[in-house]
């Protein structure tokens, strides 16, 4: 019966833990729904290149067909995808596709749905999909950072 009641007791903890992101950060840069920008790469381009300072992203549900390039920043950015769980990535309702093949680019990198340039990069709760199909290489993520973490859920 012990056994029991501090199973129950922990897995009323990790529920109690799981919350929501549904709303932007403060400073955030929004995405979609009532935020200031329609495609994921329009708040990627109005990044400060030359701040030191965080910055982030908040997308609204949806998805969003584009590839998404981030170049090198000098500071850190998070992006946030909007989840009523972020304890798993199975509740997740951004998605960023794109089908791009390497037949059809230059590199793999270029093939990629997100190209990430950046260091001190993290993302939380957005599927990345390259939906180019068979025929040849095609890759969801790009990655060149020193340090880099893409998370499907938080």
């Amino acid at each position: 019966m012990l056994v029991k009641s501090l199973l129950f007791a922990a897995a009323n903890a990790c529920l109690a833990l799981a919350a929501g992101r549904t709303t932007a950060p403060s400073g955030a840069l929004v995405v979609g729904g009532s935020g200031k920008y329609s495609k994921i790469q329009a708040a990627v381009n109005a990044l400060s290149t030359t701040s030191t300072a965080a910055q982030s992203i908040f997308i609204n549900s949806g998805t969003y067909s584009e590839q998404v390039l981030i170049p090198a920043l000098k500071g850190p950015l998070t992006v946030y995808g909007y989840t009523t769980d972020d304890a798993t990535y199975a509740n997740n309702v951004v998605t960023i596709t794109a089908g791009v093949g390497v037949s059809s680019s230059v590199s793999d990198d270029e093939s990629g749905t997100l190209r990430v340039h950046t260091s001190n990069f993290k993302m939380y709760n957005v599927n990345v999909i390259n939906s180019h199909g068979s025929g040849s290489q095609a890759i969801a993520l790009s990655a060149y950072a020193a340090v880099c973490h893409t998370l499907l859920y938080h």
